[in-house]
């Protein structure tokens, strides 16, 4: 698996993974009534990890993951790993959202595990959720290429053949943000990739917005959208008339589909 990890992470069984977090969040709780809602994030980390070890439950934070592919390497953190087995993200917002779902479930993805656990301490009463999968390492690399129009012009034909060698490696169901990073780094880096695009509306100036292009008049956009795809395409088709461009890459990870379609302003 292109995952570097310190240690290995144990599994626990559900029954196990329920027991440890009754310990915790009892301590969640407690800490969330004496210090209140309005701290940062990183304060509560601490302040957790610090109460966890004092009660005999062994906490690391910000505990690394090394992914990497070809000459790409990044790490992403884990705000705290429990007792060597159980991933607790922590979140110190306004409410739990999507993203931080699509967060904690790649992380549990990467390291292989089961069962871990979002906890907002942001709102009046602590927030918690219980993230868990059954998807495997080698099930999220089974999956089916679907090409709809696809323009392998310019440089559409690697980006296909590079996303599609990236989820064969990394296995698909991972936050967008992580395959995105990976292209970026592929193409150039930052710099050269993502760059402002001026936009134009019945030939008034917009404003320039800064986008992903994988070519001087080609973007590309990665998403795992399930549903309304043709709401989806419609929106994209706009954002392409808007930019004055050629053409957009898309690329959706839909499920177990990796889909790969290039939009035209018509």
């Amino acid at each position: 698996m292109p995952v570097l990890l310190q240690n290995p992470i144990r599994r626990l069984s559900q029954e196990d993974f329920h027991g440890l977090d009754y310990r915790v969040m009892d301590i969640v709780f407690k800490m969330h009534n004496e210090l209140g809602r309005h701290l940062d994030e990183k304060i509560y980390e601490r302040e957790l990890a610090y109460r966890l070890s004092a009660a005999g439950i062994q906490a690391q934070m910000q505990v690394p993951l090394g992914l990497y592919f070809e000459d790409y390497k990044t790490t992403l953190f884990v705000d705290l790993l429990v007792e060597g087995s159980t991933i607790y993200e922590l979140k110190a917002g306004s409410a739990l959202a999507p993203a931080h779902r699509a967060q904690a479930l790649s992380y549990l993805f990467l390291t292989d595990t089961r069962h871990g656990k979002l906890v907002n301490l942001g709102t009046p009463r602590v927030e918690h959720e219980f993230v868990s999968t059954s998807l495997s390492f080698d099930d999220r690399r089974q999956f089916e290429i679907v090409d709809r129009k696809w323009i392998a012009s310019g440089n559409a034909g690697r980006l296909r053949e590079f996303i599609i060698a990236l989820a064969r490696d990394w296995g698909v169901f991972l936050e967008c943000s992580i395959y995105r990073n990976a292209v970026v780094h592929c193409f150039g880096g930052e710099q050269k990739v993502h760059l402002p695009v001026e936009l134009f509306y019945e030939g008034r100036s917009l404003g320039a917005q800064e986008m992903d292009l994988i070519d001087a008049d080609s973007l590309f956009a990665i998403t795992a959208f399930k549903e309304d795809l043709g709401g989806i395409r419609a929106h994209f088709v706009r954002t392409l008339h808007l930019a004055r461009l050629r053409c957009l890459h898309w690329i959706n990870f839909n499920k177990r589909s990796l889909e790969f379609e290039s939009l035209i302003d018509t």
